[in-house]
């Protein structure tokens, strides 16, 4: 049989490209080696540590007094604390109570209120509610008007104040006592200031709120009264309110402080607050004692980097010092090598 002939080999039609040439891209890595590495760690150390001792210089001079009010008795009966009053469920009668406290110097201004909880676990996903989601609860033409006459019913059935979470199921609502500043030396009440406590960037902008609410969940303890003195700053249907403002700030601590109060100077406290006894007068309605937690006023003065917060000044202090370390190590082996190399040689 003859062989079969081979066929030839079919031309393509595709023109020919040519191979993309590989672009070579100059890249630079770094090399830290202990000869770069030791001035930065040094310098670094330097710095933190010099900037940590004077923030902790200068809060060190700030005044701090704080007033534990948790387990204060009540006025009317002194044999009774306040806290199995306010633990009863929809308590009819309020509990007053007095802790005298002392400044031992005298504070310059400003003066700011705090009010601190401990064991008080605030739940950030609670509190953050979309924008879309609440527009959507109510529509602003079918909003209910406020009424020109308030009584504690309809305060009672319109103001939301189930506002956070803790750690206990009891403990679902805003800070509510009221805490005043009786000084003794000079027979008077400390003049406060309730506005202005809250952020400008939350009044304008986080709290700023066009679409009414209309939710009526209220807690049983809560003050009225908190909302009477001062009603017309209260806006009930966009909530702007600095107290609510600021009790919605999420804390990622079980122990915080939140501002309260300022004090006013432009009636009898001329620049400070002056040393000498005082007296703290609370309308106690908020209950923390069924979870173990407690509360306190804080009295505390501002310097030039804000509040006090001795945390600060000790992590930049740390930072340095962990540096410094470093930058010990190796500079002895950077001398280790040098000695080697001369051995060598």
């Amino acid at each position: 049989m003859k062989s079969a002939e081979a066929k030839p080999a079919l031309k393509s039609s595709r023109p020919v490209r040519p191979r993309a040439p590989r672009r070579q891209v100059t890249y630079r890595s770094p090399r830290l080696t202990v000869n770069k590495s030791l001035p930065v760690f040094l310098f670094v150390g330097v710095l933190f540590t010099s900037v940590g001792s004077v923030i902790l210089y200068i809060f060190r001079n700030a005044e701090e007094v704080v007033i534990d009010y948790t387990h204060c008795t009540s006025v009317s009966n002194s044999s009774q604390p306040c806290t199995e009053v306010v633990n009863q469920l929809h308590a009819a009668e309020k509990c007053w109570c007095e802790v005298p406290f002392k400044i031992e110097n005298e504070m310059t201004e400003p003066v700011f209120l705090f009010y601190g909880l401990i064991t008080f676990l605030q739940v950030p996903q609670s509190l953050q509610v979309p924008s879309e989601r609440m527009d959507k609860v109510e529509d602003e033409s079918s909003a209910e008007q406020l009424p020109t006459e308030v009584s504690e019913q309809s305060v009672n059935q319109t103001i939301v104040s189930a506002s956070s979470s803790s750690s206990n199921e009891d403990s679902y609502f805003m800070f509510s006592d009221t805490l005043t500043v009786f000084s003794v030396d000079h027979s008077m009440y400390v003049p406060l200031v309730r506005t202005g406590v809250a952020w400008p960037d939350m009044r304008c902008g986080k709290c700023s709120r066009h679409s009414p609410l209309n939710l009526k969940k209220t807690q049983a303890n809560f003050s009225r009264s908190k909302l009477q003195e001062n009603f017309a700053d209260f806006d009930m249907q966009k909530l702007e309110n600095d107290d609510f403002m600021v009790w919605m700030q999420p804390i990622a601590s079980s122990t915080f402080s939140k501002l309260y109060r300022q004090i006013n100077y432009a009636t009898l406290f001329n620049g400070s607050l002056p040393k000498g006894d005082y007296q703290l007068l609370v309308t106690y309605t908020y209950p923390v004692t069924s979870y173990g937690g407690s509360k306190s006023l804080i009295v505390a003065n501002s310097t030039i980097l804000g509040a006090k917060n001795m945390l600060l000044g000790f992590a930049y202090v740390v930072t340095g010092c962990i540096c410094l370390i470093i930058s010990i190590v190796l500079c002895g082996i950077r001398l280790r090598r040098k000695m080697i190399q001369k051995k060598k040689a």
